[in-house]
């Protein structure tokens, strides 16, 4: 019989045939009502558009049914994602209190004294890591703490929606902001404020610890220019101790060697200055440029404090349990001028032994040095 495929009838026949074998059902008001199940669920928690498809597709396979036209999911898509991104709106809005909506608006208003709007003024770039700059960037952190409270009123947002709406915000200006309706408004300065905090936050941390890796790469170089400074003081005093070398070698008797010696070094402070130089040749050598740190870090001393305190500080392993608690005994009293601290105050296990050497007090072993101490949390 010759197929006839204008036929409705016989065109329907394999369709219901290949469907029957496989076990799939049509496409109909159930898929449907799955399809947008799924793309609703999906769009509460991926930013992405091209995500939501995918998230469609895959509960349709899961079902069993037969895969809409290209441009039907299209369709669901973009219902779904506007009626998702609604309702997460609504939910932002009911939780704002009459005033909190009045400050969220306050931003898109350009101050009498100002020359730009708070909106602006959120987006900030963090710039290179010098101090003036990090002061800055803590400051900048400091005023988006003074912009209200941004957490109940976000739950139930899923993270990646928090970084779209923040993704969005910046592309309008303030007057384009105001003609969106209330909801979206808050909602979009909401996530931006939000946004803006936790990449603050991060560059406050990036900022600092660029700032103090150059600490010891500064004592370094210090170290070296020290050392190259005393090679003319060595020279000096090798020089000196080959004249009593040879004294030595011509004379055998001990008493009488040893007065061209006493003869070579009389006179007013010749001895003393002798043994500062020796103090002070000694003191170089080697590697240790832990002593020259502090000299460095003072400076930096103010904005690594805001810096560092502008950040919850939790141990990320068992063993920064110690530094963090000698940390917390500094920064009770940040401007105390006591050198010297108990060592039952803030115990050194997190310290290297070079360190616990140079902290501890040479004649008082239960007592610390507190400036050190502070460069040694730090380093």
């Amino acid at each position: 019989m010759e197929f006839e495929h204008d036929d409705p009838v016989q065109r329907a026949r394999p369709y219901h045939a290949v469907r029957e074998y496989t076990g799939v059902g049509a496409w109909s008001k159930e898929a449907r009502h799955r399809a947008v199940e799924a793309g609703y669920e999906a769009a509460l928690i991926l930013a992405q558009t091209a995500d939501i498809p995918n998230a469609v597709i895959a509960a349709l396979i899961r079902a069993r049914f037969e895969l809409p036209a290209f441009s039907t999911l299209e369709r669901i898509t973009k219902h779904v994602r506007a009626l998702a991104h609604r309702k997460l709106c609504r939910k932002v809005f009911d939780g704002l209190t009459a005033q909190e909506r009045k400050e969220l608006d306050q931003l898109l208003v350009i101050a009498v004294a100002q020359r730009r709007t708070a909106f602006q003024t959120i987006q900030r770039l963090p710039q290179r890591p010098s101090r003036k700059h990090l002061e800055e960037t803590i400051d900048h952190l400091e005023w988006l703490d003074t912009l209200g409270s941004v957490g109940t009123e976000r739950k139930g947002i899923a993270p990646s929606l928090i970084r779209e709406f923040a993704r969005q915000a910046p592309t309008a200006d303030a007057a384009e902001l105001k003609d969106v309706t209330p909801a979206k408004r808050y909602t979009l300065l909401l996530c931006l404020i939000h946004n803006t905090k936790a990449r603050t936050r991060d560059a406050v941390a990036s900022m600092a610890v660029q700032r103090i890796a150059t600490i010891p790469e500064r004592a370094k170089d210090e170290l070296r220019q020290r050392q190259l400074e005393q090679q003319q003081r060595v020279e000096e005093l090798l020089g000196k101790f080959g004249e009593v070398i040879a004294m030595v070698a011509a004379e055998s008797n001990d008493s009488r060697a040893g007065r061209p010696v006493r003869t070579l070094w009389s006179g007013s402070g010749k001895i003393e200055a002798l043994q500062q130089e020796c103090s002070a040749a000694k003191g170089w050598t080697g590697n240790n440029y832990l002593p020259l740190l502090w000299a460095h870090y003072k400076n930096n001393r103010p904005v690594l404090f805001r810096a560092i305190n502008a950040r919850k500080l939790k141990p990320a392993a068992e063993g920064h349990n110690a530094l963090l608690q000698a940390w917390s005994v500094l920064c009770e009293k940040p401007h105390q001028r006591l050198d010297w601290i108990p060592l039952r105050s803030a115990p050194l296990s997190f310290a290297s032994q070079r360190w616990r050497r140079l902290l501890q007090h040479p004649a008082d072993p239960a007592q610390i040095h507190r400036r050190q101490l502070e460069v040694c949390a730090l380093s």
